[in-house]
């Protein structure tokens, strides 16, 4: 059997460790010692990598606040119009009532409120509840007519983009 020689455990890191400060160029150091934060500045593939990502950034960061303040603008859009159409609906009710009589939602003297919801063409997806003065549930209906007229119970949405943004 031969032995094999053994090593002191010499461990070679980079060319900084190849040789000692003295043997080491000066030119090499001269470099090193030049070599700061803005030394990126001279590498026009750093310079474009950067401009790019920057540019892309204050892109990004402008479609994100134009999207932003146009969303609520949508909302406040929505909101009067949800508004707007209950003050339609409670003007279909107010129509119906009679005059000089007076009328128990609860009991349904002087007024069908069942009959009244089943008369109103309601968009799909909106609901509507009557409650009495004691804040008891009278009756509701949920719409089923969709933007064109037609009746539609069971018609999904096709706006694939807008559907999967959070609320």
């Amino acid at each position: 059997m031969t032995s094999v020689p053994s090593r002191d455990g010499d461990v070679v890191l980079g060319d900084d460790w190849v040789a000692p400060d003295a043997i080491a160029p000066s030119e090499t150091h001269a470099r090193r010692e030049r070599r700061g934060l803005f030394s990126l500045r001279a590498s026009p593939i750093t310079l474009k990598i950067v401009t790019f990502n920057l540019v892309a950034l204050c892109l990004l960061i402008a479609g994100i606040s134009y999207l932003n303040s146009s969303r609520d603008s949508l909302e406040v859009q929505r909101a009067s119009a949800l508004v707007s159409e209950a003050e339609l609906i409670t003007d279909v009710f107010e129509a119906q009532l009679p005059t000089g009589a007076p009328v128990n939602l609860t009991t349904g003297d002087g007024m069908n409120i069942n009959s009244t919801l089943i008369g109103l063409d309601l968009r799909n997806g909106t609901e509507v509840f009557v409650f009495d003065p004691l804040e008891k549930l009278i009756a509701n209906i949920s719409g089923t007519v969709d933007v064109t007229g037609s009746n539609t119970d069971s018609q999904t949405s096709s706006t694939i983009l807008t559907d999967g943004l959070p609320v």
